[in-house]
């Protein structure tokens, strides 16, 4: 069990409990009010559950809420295995002037002409015996640009660009906002 939830069960255990505390002030608080005006006590008592539906309302939105937490961190400790991935493959192909989106994908066989690539880091990508195109107008050079909104993906991109910078290589980076 997580710390996380391990908190947010006494929380909402705790919560439940000032609820009902606070419940049975305000009952008697109503009964002293009642008696200040002069109502008569001895009428029959209210159904139980009439009395408490407020609470169990409550209650119920309270569980809701807990079921809704437990999900939401089921969820998000979902990891993909990406040792086994199954990539939507693109054989062949080329790409000239445009944004290519990496997360989830396999190119094979794929020519890259002055493209950006896109990678958020949500899947892995492949590329297998692409070719990219060297652009004749920066006297054969190759521009390839990489670019993320992941801050984690942006990192690691400056690292690797200040990386290559220290060993000669030139590189260039798309930064998303």
């Amino acid at each position: 069990m997580s710390a996380e939830l391990i908190v947010t069960l006494v929380i909402g255990v705790f919560t439940i409990l000032l609820m009902w505390q606070q419940n049975r002030i305000l009952q008697r608080q109503n009964e002293i009010f009642a008696r200040q005006q002069g109502a008569d006590m001895s009428a029959p008592p209210i159904n139980k559950y009439r009395k408490y539906w407020p609470m169990l309302a409550m209650g119920v939105v309270m569980l809701f809420t807990w079921l809704a937490v437990g999900y939401d961190l089921y969820d998000r400790h979902q990891v993909p295995n990406w040792d086994n991935y199954p990539f939507k493959v693109i054989s062949g192909g080329t790409y000239v002037d445009e944004t290519v989106v990496l997360d989830g994908y396999e190119f094979n066989g794929t020519t890259f002409d002055n493209v950006t690539f896109d990678y958020e880091g949500k899947a892995p990508a492949k590329l297998i015996d692409v070719h990219i195109v060297k652009d004749p107008s920066k006297h054969g050079k190759v521009f390839v640009g990489l670019g993320s909104h992941n801050p984690v993906v942006k990192q690691t991109i400056s690292v690797a660009e200040m990386m290559n910078r220290a060993a000669g290589c030139e590189t260039t980076t798309v930064q998303h906002p």
